[in-house]
């Protein structure tokens, strides 16, 4: 439906495939969270036996579109049969579209959260089981860092002394990180924003309210002195880029393109606010949930063996 596909639409629920939209991402809800949470918003008022919901869009501008089957008997043939109508419950004590609207969107979002945090324990116990992250890995990818910034201290590459001093420290910080961490597994490193990305933060426009609620993100501290300026190459940025089959491509992505969504940001640097007062927005990276691990594992081989 042309709804569907519109900028406008705030929420988009297609009760016949048991999908829901919301801000630009799509589920397919399960039969068990469908019967457990969805259904007991819908029954019996917007779906029943006889009368169910199909469509049900709400936009930006308070504007809806509820579209409904009612199961009629055709009164020449005596038949019953489905038929689809467009439903306005206008101003009907017994409806509230807001209502409907605002508990779709908590429990699309309690979904959300339920079915990514699966994912991700079942990707972690997936390499913890796979011994895939390990520290040889984490020192290879230590390793990695420093050849992909070599180019900095080249001769014929043109960069300020108070650039190069902030490189300089970028490469020591990661030597020196087996040192400078105490950690107890190799998940739970963090590695260092560049300082490319470091001063492009500091020329970014942050609006006044992100700052009141959340501070400067680190804008104004020294260089690796606040968590803003950290991430952590964990199982989320693995899955993300298992499509690149590659554990070095992910790495050296992560340091070179300081807007990519991949990396899981110590402290999450935020530049705007959605248009729901008090939440923070949020950039979706949807990719493919199937990971052929055997593949990446087998890559990962023969990267440290030389053969790659």
């Amino acid at each position: 439906m042309a709804e569907q596909m519109s900028k406008n639409v705030a929420l988009y629920l297609n009760a016949v495939e048991r999908t829901i939209q919301y801000k630009s991402v799509q589920k397919q809800i399960n039969d068990s969270y469908w019967e457990t949470d969805i259904l007991p918003i819908l029954y019996p008022l917007w779906d029943n036996a006889k009368d169910k919901l199909e469509i049900f869009v709400y936009n930006n501008d308070n504007s809806y579109l509820i579209q409904r089957t009612k199961y009629k008997k055709n009164f020449k043939t005596g038949e019953f049969k489905w038929v689809s109508y467009e439903f306005d419950p206008g101003s009907s004590a017994d409806y509230s579209v807001v209502e409907l609207k605002d508990s779709l969107i908590e429990k699309f979002i309690q979904y959300k959260d339920i079915i990514e945090n699966t994912y991700e324990q079942a990707i972690i116990r997936e390499y913890e089981r796979t011994n895939s992250i390990t520290w040889k890995k984490i020192n290879l990818v230590r390793k990695f860092l420093l050849q992909d910034s070599d180019f900095i201290f080249s001769s014929d590459y043109n960069i300020d002394d108070q650039t190069k001093s902030l490189w300089s420290q970028y490469r020591q910080y990661i030597r020196d990180l087996p040192e400078i961490q105490t950690i107890e597994t190799p998940l739970d490193v963090f590695f260092p924003i560049t300082p490319d990305e470091y001063l492009k933060r500091k020329e970014l426009y942050i609006e006044p309210q992100v700052s009141e609620m959340v501070g400067d993100q680190g804008i104004n501290d020294d260089y690796l002195t606040s968590s803003y300026h950290f991430w952590k190459m964990n199982s989320n940025t693995l899955s993300t880029y298992a499509q690149r089959m590659s554990f070095y491509i992910a790495s050296k992505v992560a340091t070179s393109d300081y807007e990519s969504n991949t990396r899981v940001m110590v402290s999450e640097f935020i530049t705007k606010f959605t248009a729901n007062p008090g939440v923070v927005s949020e950039r979706i990276n949807q990719s493919n949930d199937s990971l052929n691990l055997d593949f990446i594992d087998s890559l990962l081989t023969k990267i440290e063996t030389g053969e790659l």
